[in-house]
């Protein structure tokens, strides 16, 4: 997949839809496919948590929970361990109070199934617009001379602006976010793609290398037969 595939108005995104109705995934996953969007589906609660954790996500669409109340008690639970991660809640709930109580619990926005799927896409894209434009003059992570700036999904180098093209950008984020790991091409090419989406063969070597070109060379390690890691001595 090109960097360009995965993007709404040129922004690159990756979604999470946590949903155990298989019809409605099965739906949302074509609609996503067709924009170019990658989204990775989940349909347990272990699973959700999961994700969020290892993976870097833009934007979580929650449909779990048969009530009002165990969707919001996973929302909180999601929230707590990503408090700026954009959610949107779809369900059948009905009820003004039932919305009232998701958007209280920390949802960004609310859908009730039947939706029609390019109005999801349309709140999908406000939520990004919303992210984008938040204030950004605080780094997400700075490690020695480097700095990432994830609304803008760009990084400097000695506080000079570095190019980078989307997946440059969110393999960057992974290595110095797990700077104390060393990580496989396995779980990096996870941290860049949808599941089940197909990676070449050298993708994640290609990226490094470019990364290397446009920082330093020394900024990521190879560590043979294992995989890669953020180099220790620009954060020792």
């Amino acid at each position: 997949m090109s960097d360009g595939a995965s993007t709404i108005n040129g922004w690159y995104m990756r979604l999470l839809v946590a949903d155990d109705d298989v019809l409605f995934s099965q739906k949302l996953q074509k609609v996503l496919c067709k924009e170019g969007i990658a989204a990775d589906f989940v349909s347990t609660d272990r699973e959700l948590l999961d994700a969020v954790s290892d993976h870097s996500y833009d934007l979580v669409i929650l449909g779990l929970g048969s009530t009002a109340d165990d969707t919001a008690i996973r929302l909180r639970r999601l929230t707590s361990q990503s408090e700026s991660l954009p959610v949107i809640v779809v369900s059948a709930y009905r009820k003004l109070q039932d919305r009232i109580k998701l958007l209280d619990a920390g949802a960004n926005d609310f859908l009730a199934k039947p939706l029609p799927m390019q109005e999801l896409l349309a709140r999908i894209r406000v939520q990004l617009r919303r992210t984008r434009a938040m204030p950004n003059s605080q780094p997400i992570t700075s490690v020695g001379p480097i700095r990432l700036f994830p609304h803008l999904l760009t990084a400097t180098l000695d506080d000079q602006p570095v190019a980078l093209t989307h997946h440059e950008y969110r393999l960057l984020e992974v290595l110095m976010r797990k700077r104390d790991q060393v990580l496989s091409r396995t779980q990096l090419e996870d941290s860049l793609y949808a599941w089940g989406e197909e990676v070449g063969s050298n993708t994640v070597e290609v990226y490094v290398h470019q990364l290397r070109r446009k920082l330093r060379p020394e900024v990521i390690n190879t560590i043979r037969g294992v995989g890669y890691q953020f180099s220790p001595s620009l954060w020792n």
